[in-house]
């Protein structure tokens, strides 16, 4: 069986983890505006996937966040241009993991405020003793 390895994205070099995440030019651009190039640069020198991922899971949450994002992003896209649809700018991807990150932030904010939020049931009243009744009446 014939096997092209070519990267399906720029068809210049052969298509690896690496090349496809952190080295293809555009990504690495996204990567350098999501604000993530020590990262990148990190995970470029991991051996195997299992690696990469657990280095972005013991990321703190918002760059972990960020990372698989961008990870995602570079998938989807491969599979956009190996489609035949045209590729997006770095530019463009970086502001549309920029958006998903802000729905994130806005979601964190409510599901705090719910956490905080004390829900307090309601309970039957005291029962009003003889003196309180004859208290009333007498403003009455």
């Amino acid at each position: 069986m014939d096997l092209d390895t070519k990267c399906a994205v720029c068809h210049r070099f052969d298509e690896d983890g690496a090349h496809l995440f952190f080295k293809y030019k555009v990504m690495e651009k996204l990567w350098t505006y999501l604000g993530l190039s020590r990262e990148r640069e990190i995970l470029l020198l991991k051996s195997s996937a299992r690696d990469v991922m657990e280095m972005v899971m013991n990321l703190k949450e918002e760059p972990k966040l960020r990372c698989c994002y961008a990870l995602s992003m570079c998938w989807s896209e491969r599979n956009r241009i190996r489609e035949g649809e045209h590729g997006r700018d770095a530019i463009w991807l970086s502001h549309n993991i920029q958006v998903r990150m802000a729905e994130w932030h806005k979601q964190l904010a409510n599901t705090e405020k719910a956490r905080l939020r004390v829900v307090r049931r309601w309970e039957r009243p005291e029962q009003r003793t003889n003196t309180d009744k004859a208290s009333i009446q007498v403003f009455l």
